[in-house]
């Protein structure tokens, strides 16, 4: 090659070069815009909400407020936290999908369960504009599928958000249907949801779910966001084996369908949930159900969140004390704990369904369970439960259980729904305590304040009976112990302590005997330092004037709360304890009374009856 034709070459390298450098800084600088149009709208995202919130709560220091406009404050406050908790959030996610963290976790869902969440979602997000919410689904759907729920829901939801984020009045139409492979456990889902918002021109749709696309052509100050739900949604779709696109005209609307894969567990079509039929619009007077758990403190939430629908509800304490109520009665659906003392769920179970009759058979239990590893949901399913919730249950999702598994001639529709989602204002802020987790799980203010003041009774005997489980080398029985704290204190919204009591029951499950003796002590300190910042709340009701009685009339009170608890009749025993704490008793027996009140609470029935008995005693001389 002689030096002309080598200068030749190297010169259209070099241009080569150049070109390529050209279109690389064009990238670098797309990119750079992008994230610095990005980083513009999140510094907008999170400093509007933020100053919101410093804003209104300045002006609730420095003024003297009515009530009614605190409670606007207040609900201004909440909401901007709720913004910048969805953008932490999103920021989170994509991370976690940038750097491949995220992983699908596949498990069996009841479609229709999914749907009816989603349904609640949407119409929470839509509370406060003037949107109506219509819902399409597919009669052919399955109503078993194989699949990560959870970022399915997700996906949904993202794309949810951006319709309401861009529709101020009009409406939201959620649709979905399903291609079913022949002779196949495969089927193809796909789901459309178009809104009557402001929409997109064709330039802005082309980038709509690429990420740190925050210009305010298409995310205008008017509208919440960073701009990453979608992003994120289209990567979770395509970690789920699905295709997203999107068709938008400005001043009409967009509509965004993606589909999405599955495994089908169970062909079997389900009846799917209307905007106009609404599955919480019911009652079940005629029916008969039974709830087995061995902590008072769930069966008051459960027989609570199930109150509205006016059936007929008992409890059991133990899967034996359930087993022999099942023989005796004829119950039309049945929720049970797993991990309780004498017979634990999954061996009452077994049980019932070896039983010859087909009423044993086919019985819908539920199981109840704060452990939530695949695992267990497995042998739930092995041993014949029917279903699952986690503990501590939430109102919705023990009613749509209920909804779901209750024979369909007891069902009564009725014009209003029977459990409505709503938030609860001017809750009261206690130390350790996150008071709107408590009033979710517990279902309502009222309830859950009357959960602070049972927490507190059971402080004492509880931590004495981890020490002498612990003492003993009874692991077995710790476990169960702190196993039933942990769901106990989230119940109440003592979300640490929980973590720390779950800390100890896998500990237990390890047998780690040397570690729990060292982990114990602190976490019980922790346990006990709530009976200072739950006092209010234990004595609120015996605060009111005593009543002076005579002998007779206290051995009248625990003589009912002993012949109640001696029948399992709980009801009766706290109507009976109600009653006593109303007495004036002499000095000498307050914390006798005291001790009878955290046993009543704890359902300890043989400690109870011993202890009203003595008491019965020595009242009667």
């Amino acid at each position: 090659m002689n030096t002309v034709e080598e200068l030749e070459r190297l010169r259209q390298e070099n241009e080569q070069l150049r070109e390529e450098n050209l279109r690389l800084q064009q990238v670098i600088d797309t990119s750079e815009k992008r994230l610095g149009d990005f980083m513009r709208n999140l510094n907008h995202g999170i400093r509007t909400p933020l100053n919101a919130s410093v804003g209104l709560t300045n002006l609730m220091l420095q003024n003297k407020l009515t009530d009614e406009e605190m409670l606007t404050y207040i609900k201004n406050i909440e909401q901007s936290g709720i913004t910048v908790q969805r953008i932490l959030n999103d920021l989170l996610d994509y991370s976690y999908l940038e750097t491949e963290v995220i992983t699908l976790e596949e498990e069996e869902y009841n479609i229709i369960e999914l749907f009816a969440e989603i349904d609640g979602e949407l119409r929470v997000r839509t509370g406060g504009k003037d949107i109506k919410e219509y819902i399409d689904l597919d009669p052919d759907l399955p109503s078993v599928l194989y699949g990560d729920k959870n970022r399915l829901k997700q996906i949904i939801l993202s794309v949810v958000n951006n319709a309401v984020r861009f529709t101020l009045r009009g409406a939201i139409y959620f649709k979905v249907r399903v291609d079913i492979h022949d002779d196949s456990d495969r089927a193809v889902l796909f789901f459309s949801i178009r809104d009557t918002g402001l929409g997109f021109d064709e330039k802005t749709v082309e980038h709509l779910f690429d990420p740190f696309v925050g210009n305010e052509k298409a995310f205008p100050s008017s509208a919440d966001g960073t701009g990453l739900e979608l992003s994120i949604a289209r990567r979770l779709v395509e970690l789920m084996s699905g295709g997203i696109q999107a068709h938008s005209e400005k001043g009409v609307g967009t509509e965004i369908f993606f589909t999405i894969p599955q495994k089908v567990v169970d062909v079997t079509p389900v009846e799917p949930i209307s905007t106009e039929d609404d599955e919480f619009h019911f009652i079940a007077p005629k029916a008969k159900v039974l709830i087995v758990d061995d902590n008072e403190m769930n069966l008051t939430v459960a027989k609570g969140h199930l109150a509205p629908l006016k059936m007929n509800v008992d409890v059991a304490l133990n899967g034996r004390e359930a087993v022999e109520m099942i023989e005796r009665e004829k119950y039309d659906l049945v929720f049970m704990d797993h991990m309780m003392p004498e017979m634990d769920g999954v061996e009452a179970v077994r049980i019932l369904r070896k039983k010859e009759d087909a009423y044993f058979k086919n019985l819908p239990i539920i199981a109840l369970s704060a452990n939530v590893l695949e695992k267990s949901k497995k042998i739930f399913k092995e041993e014949g439960m029917n279903d699952f919730l986690e503990k501590p249950v939430k109102p919705m999702d023990i009613v749509f259980a209920t909804r779901r598994w209750l024979p369909k001639n007891l069902i009564e529709k009725t014009d209003k729904p029977t459990f409505e989602i709503r938030t609860e204002n001017n809750l009261p802020k206690i130390k350790g305590i996150d008071s709107q987790e408590g009033v979710k799980y517990s279902g309502s203010k009222t309830r859950w304040l009357e959960m602070l003041g049972d927490f507190y009774h059971i402080i004492d005997l509880k931590s004495q009976k981890i020490e002498d489980d612990l003492a003993s080398g009874d692991i077995a029985s710790y476990t169960i112990e702190v196993h039933a704290l942990k769901n106990t204190a989230r119940l109440i919204g003592a979300m640490e302590l929980s973590s720390e009591f779950f800390e100890l029951e896998k500990l237990g499950d390890e047998n780690a005997v040397a570690i729990l003796k060292d982990k114990t002590p602190p976490v019980l300190r922790h346990f006990s330092d709530y009976k200072e910042v739950l006092k209010p709340y234990a004595f609120a009701k015996e605060e009111k004037k005593r009543n002076l009685v005579s002998n007779e009339e206290i051995v009248a009170a625990l003589t009912e709360i002993r012949d109640a608890i001696d029948g399992f009749d709980l009801d009766g025993a706290d109507a009976g304890m109600e009653k006593l704490n109303t007495y004036t008793v002499p000095e000498e027996y307050k914390e006798r009374m005291k001790k009878l009140r955290a046993l009543v609470a704890d359902v300890a029935m043989e400690d109870v009856i011993n202890e009203t008995t003595a008491l019965i005693k020595e009242f009667s001389r």
